[in-house]
């Protein structure tokens, strides 16, 4: 019987540390899966034998010996036989409910193809750089987004000989080919939560250094991908399930950077100061069904609380509880309030900007 999804990954010189440590997130998920991989030709004997190591103890994990370079890199389905297909590059880790999460919306959304998600940027250290969310409805026909986390049906069978003149050209094969392509056959559901880790820095196929030579060939790919895709793009095949009218929801968008463990507990959340329309906290309620979310808890309640996301200051919970923190301001004077406070208090946070808005995190 085959798995319902194909787990789908090409290591190219990789440090077997990356090999393992992206089986860590593969082995965490509560779906029936299998994990293809293969060794692109490298140079480095060890990543091999690591994808050799994990084959031979886990019989979900199939290893093939690709008949060509880019094999794997230019059609991730072509071994894959589960019913969804998820393309993990070897510098991504994933969090260990993402499969089971894309498994419930492709089974509630029929009309989906394609499920993205957001991701957290970091540098080799562990450092946080930034967070990356899908904003679709900036340019409505043209999918002008960030490509991690694709996940699609296998259905739809990937084939590029109507696009390209050779696929051997193909040196250098952006993820953008694979979304824009499943997008031609359905909905695009991009979930605006932080399921994907991407490291920031490692030299891969799609960032190394290139010669004049290929930069003119692979702007000669990509221009033949652009000229089809042109055509046969649909003009607005974006599921709208998380969005209102035709800008994103801010508080869907960035409500999840806060909220989910890696660790995958089963927090309860408190929300203060989010909007009071029924059909946006419906909305969330449903995205996080996975959490226990209370909106504006009364005194009774916060005892029980692990977690408290805050839009704004909220007199009801000033004295900030020794418990993790996120809050959401777009007022410089509420911000410097919150600073003085959490130091005051002794508690460490970090913070960044996003869209004139400030999201401060506690760590301690």
């Amino acid at each position: 019987m085959n798995p319902r999804f194909s787990i789908v990954t090409s290591f190219f010189g990789d440090d077997p540390s990356y090999v393992y440590g992206l089986y860590e997130c593969v082995k965490s998920q509560r779906v029936d899966w299998e994990w293809i991989i293969t060794d692109d030709f490298s140079d480095n004997l060890e990543t091999d034998k690591a994808i050799l190591d994990i084959s031979k103890k886990d019989k979900r994990v199939r290893r093939i010996i690709q008949k060509c370079k880019r094999e794997f890199y230019q059609n991730p389905s072509l071994y894959a036989s589960g019913e969804f297909i998820f393309h993990i590059d070897s510098d991504d880790l994933f969090h260990p409910s993402y499969l089971e999460h894309c498994q419930t919306w492709f089974d509630r959304l029929p009309d989906v193809s394609i499920i993205l998600s957001g991701s957290r940027w970091i540098s080799k250290n562990g450092q946080l750089q930034t967070y990356y969310i899908h904003t679709p409805f900036e340019k409505q026909k043209m999918i002008n987004i960030n490509f991690l986390g694709r996940v699609w049906r296998s259905k739809f069978k990937i084939d590029w000989t109507n696009i390209f003149k050779d696929q051997n050209e193909m040196i250098r094969m952006n993820d953008k080919y694979i979304v824009n392509y499943i997008s031609t056959k359905g909905d695009v559901l991009c979930l605006p939560r932080c399921y994907i880790q991407y490291e920031i820095g490692k030299i891969s196929n799609s960032t190394k250094e290139r010669t004049f030579d290929e930069k003119l060939l692979i702007n000669k790919v990509d221009k033949e991908f652009n000229n089809w895709f042109d055509v046969n793009k649909s003009d607005y095949n974006f599921c709208t399930y998380f969005s209102n009218g035709d800008t994103p929801d801010f508080e869907v968008a960035c409500y999840p950077f806060h909220n989910l463990d890696w660790n995958d507990k089963r927090e309860k959340i408190g929300v203060f100061g989010f909007s009071n329309q029924i059909v946006d906290r419906k909305r969330l309620l449903q995205l996080f069904y996975d959490k226990d979310i209370i909106f504006d808890p009364d005194e009774s309640k916060l005892s029980k609380i692990e977690i408290f996301i805050i839009n704004g200051m909220d007199k009801k919970i000033y004295d900030i509880p020794n418990k993790k923190i996120n809050i959401l301001t777009s007022d410089e004077d509420t911000r410097i309030k919150y600073f003085d406070l959490l130091e005051k208090k002794g508690r460490v946070f970090s913070w960044f900007l996003y869209n004139n808005f400030c999201w401060i995190k506690t760590i301690n």
